[in-house]
């Protein structure tokens, strides 16, 4: 009996290909389907993987690693590489595994995927081949003896590659391109820019999934939804969502959330989580058992994207809820939502939506509100604030933290050489090692020593030099996803030189320290970095000669010790 399609799951079904848990969203490199085609985004890695292949194609031999992490897409690579034809001549293998049998270890079968490649035969064989190797196992490979003597030159590449050195390129038949190290977004070298960062690749994924044309599966599958399904149903819903994302600038504040995740919170992006997040953000997770009045609020986009029991990438931007963030204009336009009598469809940002969205969201919430009277009324109206407060949000992005918008313009500044910047970054330093245990002193060449009691504090004096603040490889703009997220910074003594990474962790740390707020206990602890730092500092000081004790009410009394007589003064 032939199966009948109801037309109203068309999108349901063809967003299902996003999640996670589906056959098609994990990439095995074997097959590279018309939705791959459709979604892939050609980006500078590819173009750099496909240089190496032809480059190994001149030479009439060679291997290409493809190195980095789960599910960072070297499998939709391997996928995408075996669709072009002048590629034929190339063996892949897919994490060094493929068809191998359960009872060989991995360091084995990657010896044997690497056999062409031994000390007699790298500069003669033909063999051609690109191999996908997860760095843990490539650090297993490095350890293994066999491979050390058999693989001299691999071995060399593979062995910096496993401590994070910078590879030698020199060996024209072993390329290297290494996932890691890359970031999911760009930076953009703009001081007149408020959000100096962006993401080609996020935006031009969720730009071919909302794209109104014919050839967009998405969009098809949205209008055969949208032309079948019942009102207040699960399928409108999704269709709803789907609307919504396909805004521009609900799709740019998506991407800036993210970038600002990334950075505040150092979350972990791949191709793949990404697509399931985009999945999660369109359909609610109890879909299946939807009810529109226990789960419409909780089933729209602008809440599914805060919520914080979705998956990794939601859990991170719950953190940005702009309702845990009180402004006076937040204040403002929430009392309005809550001491209105009748919903007022000028709530709704109009001017930057289109109709159907506005009457959608009009005329639902207002049957909602007008629900009924009591407890379910008054209940309503607060989540009908909620809802269209964070639509507004998301149609008019800004990020709520002052350290993390003056983070993207200093980063900025540093890869753009800016003295004034590097000064900056000097004092925010200097000014913070006093305050590490939580003084209010304010002298740059104080070093707090670790000795603190609760009605006073120890310090030493130490004259800090000026940092050398220099990236660990210049910024290149013709590859601005190739950058450190942190200022790399060296503090040079006489015998030592004491190096300091500041990520954002840190900075904002260093940041809220410089604007009065007084470090506990467990600031120090969190930032170990840090108290490191200043206890090698602590190393170069007088503490010998000289101890400055300042007391709760910031008075100091100074110690010294000249020839063998404590003095105080």
């Amino acid at each position: 009996m032939e199966k009948i399609i109801d037309m109203r799951d068309c999108l349901l079904n063809q967003l299902k290909a996003l999640c996670h848990g589906s056959q098609e969203a994990v990439q095995s490199g074997t097959h590279f389907s018309e939705l791959d085609q459709y979604l892939h985004v050609n980006r500078p890695i590819d173009n750099e993987v496909c240089d190496h292949m032809d480059d190994i194609l001149r030479e009439g031999g060679g291997i290409l690693l493809l190195v980095g992490s789960a599910g960072d897409g070297k499998s939709h690579m391997i996928s995408y590489l075996k669709s072009i034809e002048k590629y034929q001549e190339f063996v892949f293998y897919n994490d060094a595994t493929e068809g191998c049998s359960p009872q060989i270890s991995a360091v084995d079968t990657l010896k044997f995927a690497l056999r062409d490649y031994r000390n007699a035969t790298l500069n003669e064989t033909t063999s051609k081949t690109v191999l996908a190797v997860n760095i843990g196992k490539l650090q297993d490979l490095v350890e293994n003896d066999e491979f050390r003597e058999g693989f001299a030159d691999l071995y060399t590449v593979a062995d910096a590659i496993a401590n994070n050195d910078i590879v030698d390129y020199s060996y024209p038949r072993i390329k290297v391109v290494s996932f890691a190290h890359r970031q999911a977004f760009e930076l953009i070298l703009d001081e007149d820019i408020d959000y100096p960062v962006k993401s080609d690749f996020m935006a031009e994924i969720l730009s071919r999934i909302t794209q109104p044309v014919p050839t967009n599966p998405f969009y098809k599958a949205y209008l055969e939804t949208k032309a079948t399904s019942g009102t207040h149903d699960v399928h409108e819903v999704v269709a709803m969502n789907y609307r919504l994302l396909m805004h521009e600038n609900i799709r740019k504040a998506i991407v800036n959330l993210i970038i600002e995740a990334i950075v505040r919170f150092k979350l972990v992006l791949t191709p793949r989580e990404f697509l399931d997040f985009i999945y999660c953000i369109l359909v609610p997770q109890k879909w299946s058992k939807y009810g529109r009045r226990s789960d419409f609020f909780t089933s729209q986009l602008p809440s599914l994207l805060f919520d914080s029991n979705g998956g990794k990438i939601q859990q991170a931007i719950s953190r940005l809820d702009p309702l845990k963030y009180s402004s006076l204009l937040h204040d403002n336009e929430l009392s309005k939502f809550y001491a209105s009598f009748e919903f007022d469809r000028s709530c709704i940002n109009s001017e930057l939506l289109d109709q159907d969205i506005v009457d959608y969201y009009t005329n639902t919430l207002s049957q909602l509100y007008n629900a009924s009277p009591g407890l379910s009324e008054r209940n309503n109206k607060g989540n009908i604030a909620v809802l269209i407060f964070k639509l507004n949000r998301l149609l008019e992005y800004q990020s709520y933290s002052e350290p993390y918008k003056k983070f993207l313009k200093d980063i900025t500044g540093y890869y753009a050489s800016k003295a004034a910047v590097l000064r900056e970054i000097n004092e925010m330093v200097k000014m913070s090692v006093p305050r590490l245990y939580g003084s209010y002193i304010e002298e740059p060449d104080f070093v707090p020593l670790n000795l603190q009691g609760s009605n006073y504090k120890i310090f030493t004096s130490l004259q800090i030099p000026d940092a050398d603040i220099v990236p660990r490889e210049p910024f290149n703009v013709e590859y601005p996803f190739i950058f450190d997220l942190y200022f790399n910074t060296e503090w040079d003594f006489s015998t030592e030189q004491i190096p300091l990474k500041i990520d954002f962790p840190l900075y904002e740390h260093m940041y809220e320290l410089r604007n009065g707020k007084l470090a506990s206990h467990f600031d120090g602890e969190k930032n170990l970095q840090f108290s490191n730092f200043v206890r090698k500092l602590s190393k170069f000081s007088d503490a010998k000669k000289s101890l400055t004790i300042v007391d709760s009410d910031n008075h100091k009394q100074k110690l010294t010790n000249k020839y063998n007589q404590i003095q105080l003064h």
